[in-house]
């Protein structure tokens, strides 16, 4: 999306009087390119699974994940399969 805004701050600032409505038309084009871009960027964003979830509920779950994780290791090390019976 920068390179795109660059552009259009690039044509507005090289706009002379006897292109300018050339220009303006440009413009205008590349920031409704811009601007679908950033309505499809917000979209996808807003559709990520836990993005309305706090920093302080992120924290919790990753908490709660690595409990899990400590639990299984131990479990994995120190309870012997049932094959070995």
């Amino acid at each position: 999306m920068l390179p795109l805004l660059i552009d259009i701050l690039k044509d507005i600032l090289t706009a002379g009087t006897n292109e300018e409505s050339t220009r303006v038309g440009d413009v205008s084009a590349t920031a409704t390119s811009l601007k679908k871009k950033y309505e499809d960027a917000a979209r996808l964003l807003t559709s990520l699974p836990g993005i309305d979830v706090s920093l302080d509920g992120q924290q919790e779950e990753i908490l709660r994940a690595k409990e899990q994780l400590r639990q299984k290791k131990y479990i994995s090390t120190h309870i012997p399969l049932a094959s070995s019976w």
